[in-house]
């Protein structure tokens, strides 16, 4: 049914009940689906005290109210909800058809939290049936969402007020567009660790507000889910939807104003590299959102290669009259922290037996040593872990090492003076004693970078002055090893 239809209608219906009193009513949309609406049945005929929101823009409508009786119940006729950005007019239509009434046009604004406000030339009482066009200024510091609402009142009769055409003024454009609802969503997100390996779950945490004043009604967000992840699950705690796993789209259930929630997405890494992982707004199919700024949220990440702490190149061990001289090395080390050096008799139940302090990080190869003080009379097994300065470990494979019948007794003896010394270690070795093999450790078994120098008639001396003072040990081979003091 068009305009002139619905006119010629009224009009024949309202010149058969004449002056007759209508009750209050209220104008009602019959959808069967959000999908089916259309937006040019939102406007219709309205009786006294009766309200219509329009949903659509407020250029071209035409609404009836009447018959006006009561100033104190007007008949209202109020738009959707329009973005003003200061300085806005309109321009709008009017009539009654009658004058027993003192028939009265107020038009007002209302904010988002309800609050009427009156315009300069709103209130306007007619003396004659004829058009008007009336442009009223909505001021320059209504900046935001209003409505603006219509009434008519009288003072009785069976006045009918016409209002049409309702247009834009040219400096107002943003007045023709309006909706019924208005909402605020705003995301946020989140992620638990910056930085993830290839293999792990990354989880991102997504804050849901909706600010209103309306219901945020089925609202839709993307998921900015990097190339390098693949979304295992998402899930939803306070607010409602369902996920579209193809398209990477949330779809929530209607959100009241005030409620907040949030929707966690855990996503797997599988592909290293810097990547943004992150949700935006989609669309607001039956509603319209009061600002953009909070409507994306974008978090940085990093995805890396799975990378060891360290890469044991070499590890073993020899009994010797010192105890049990182990050696191994690195290739490669990252963020290694220290060395624990484990010993068991059984290979099942292994003790911590000393620490080696590692160098950290390192892509050359790495060497270190450890003397175990303790002679072995049976086979013995020894594994390193590397810890890492977050606490995660690594460790080397087992070794045995097994007891030696010539180190049973030793033909080598060393004096070693002034001891306690200085600067300078002076050593005496009686016996067979192989060339290059002293060495020294300290009293936690790490190899000491000291030279002794050969003086002849196997007489050393060695500078220890770039040494910290403590004990140490001497080492030579087929001799108990001689602790020395350094002052």
């Amino acid at each position: 049914m068009n305009t002139f239809t619905l006119r010629t209608f009224f009009t024949v219906l309202f010149s058969l009940l004449g002056s007759l009193a209508f009750g209050a009513a209220t104008y009602t949309e019959n959808f069967t689906a959000y999908a089916n609406r259309d937006e040019s049945f939102k406007f219709g005929y309205l009786y006294q005290q009766a309200v219509i929101v329009s949903t659509g823009g407020i250029t071209g409508k035409t609404v009836r109210v009447g018959p006006l009786s009561n100033p104190a119940s007007p008949a209202i006729f109020q738009t959707g909800w329009v973005k003003l950005t200061g300085n806005n007019t309109i321009s709008f239509d009017h009539k009654v058809n009658g004058m027993s009434s003192s028939p009265v046009l107020n038009v007002t604004l209302v904010d988002i939290n309800s609050a009427v406000s009156t315009l300069t030339g709103g209130t306007i009482a007619y003396t004659n049936a004829n058009v008007r066009n009336t442009t009223l200024s909505l001021g320059a510091s209504r900046i935001g969402w209003y409505k603006i609402r219509f009434a008519f009142s009288g003072t009785g009769g069976s006045t009918i007020a016409l209002l049409d055409n309702i247009t834009s003024n040219i400096n107002a454009a943003s007045v023709t567009s309006s909706s019924t609802k208005l909402a605020d969503l705003g995301i946020t997100t989140s992620l638990d660790k910056a930085t993830y390996t290839v293999g792990q779950t990354a989880t991102m945490t997504i804050n849901v507000v909706s600010a209103g004043p309306d219901v945020a009604e089925s609202a839709k967000m993307a998921l900015n889910v990097p190339s390098g992840m693949t979304v295992e699950n998402v899930a939803f705690n306070n607010v409602s939807g369902s996920y579209d796993a193809l398209n990477q789209v949330i779809t929530f259930s209607n959100i009241n104003n005030g409620v907040s929630g949030t929707v966690t997405v855990s996503a797997k890494a599988v592909t290293a590299g810097n990547y943004n992982f992150g949700a935006t707004t989609a669309g607001f199919p039956f509603m319209t959102d009061q600002t953009d700024a909070n409507n994306s949220s974008i978090n940085s990440t990093k995805i890396e290669n799975v990378v060891l702490p360290v890469e044991f190149a070499h590890f073993s061990g020899k009994n010797a009259k010192e105890g049990v001289n182990l050696t191994w090395k690195t290739a490669m080390e990252k963020n290694a922290a220290q060395f624990n050096v484990m010993f068991s008799k059984d290979g099942k139940s292994f003790s911590l037996v000393g620490t080696v302090p590692a160098v950290g990080n390192s892509t050359t190869l790495q060497v270190y040593s450890f003397i175990h003080a303790e002679r072995i009379s049976a086979e013995g097994y020894y594994q390193i872990v590397e810890v890492d300065f977050d606490g995660s470990k690594t460790y080397s494979p087992k070794i045995v090492v097994t007891p030696s019948a010539a180190l049973t007794s030793g033909n080598v003896s060393v004096t070693a003076y002034p001891n306690p010394a200085q600067d300078v270690i002076n050593l005496t070795i009686e016996g067979e004693q192989l060339a290059g093999s002293l060495m020294l450790y300290s009293s936690s078994g790490v190899a000491q970078a000291v030279h002794f120098d050969d003086l002849g008639s196997k007489n050393y001396r060695a500078d220890l002055s770039h040494l910290p003072t403590g004990a140490y040990y001497v080492m030579v081979p087929g001799s108990r090893a001689v602790k020395i003091i350094k002052n």
